[in-house]
């Protein structure tokens, strides 16, 4: 099974994953949408939206021209990372600093070995080659909290909590040195498992 990643670059392709994100987190996690969110985000048309999809770096994996997961990494939006919607973030990251989210993958494969390493070894390319000092992200722990510390991100103490959810996010930290640790980690999983397709816990 061949995987290919790319980069978004296409109203048409932005749409696609707009809808894999709605069937995938609306339909199948059952998110449920606050009218009134501080980032503006919208179901329209089987499509999840909202206003940093317009100013984020998204990448997407397909298997046989069939889009199965997509991630993306923004700065800011009218001076405001989206987290700082949701409260206050550390002062180091506010400038030089990229946001990952919306990382999904489309149920069915998600635990094919090579897939998420993949896509985030392409976003943490994309982002140190691009001088980026920091990469964060806020999620719920253990799950899926734990993966990005497997992919060398730091546990932070600070915490939010977004509309409609009963569990706090955790903040996750990647410098440069760590970015440069994840790279060489998703490489090793991909090496490792390139010629199995098998179902593995990364």
């Amino acid at each position: 099974m061949k995987f290919n990643i790319k980069r978004i670059d296409t109203p048409k392709q932005l749409s696609d994953v707009q809808r894999l994100l709605y069937d995938e987190l609306v339909i199948g996690q059952r998110w449920k949408v606050d009218s009134q969110n501080p980032i503006g985000i919208k179901i329209s048309r089987n499509k999840l939206t909202d206003n940093y999809d317009s100013v984020s770096n998204w990448f997407a994996v397909s298997s046989d021209n069939n889009l199965i997961g997509c991630v993306r990494v923004h700065g800011l939006l009218n001076s405001k990372h989206e987290l700082e919607h949701y409260g206050k973030i550390p002062v180091f990251l506010k400038d030089g600093s990229y946001q990952i989210s919306r990382l999904v993958i489309k149920r069915g494969y998600r635990y094919i070995p090579t897939v998420l390493p993949r896509l985030i070894r392409t976003l943490v390319r994309f982002s140190y080659v691009n001088g980026i000092q920091y990469l964060f992200n806020a999620s719920t722990f253990p799950l899926p909290g734990s993966l990005y510390l497997k992919f060398q991100m730091r546990h932070c103490e600070q915490r939010y909590r977004f509309p409609g959810s009963n569990e706090d996010a955790h903040l996750f930290v990647a410098d440069r040195e760590a970015m440069e640790k994840s790279i060489q980690y998703s490489t090793r999983l991909i090496e490792r498992y390139k010629k199995d397709a098998s179902p593995v816990m990364v």
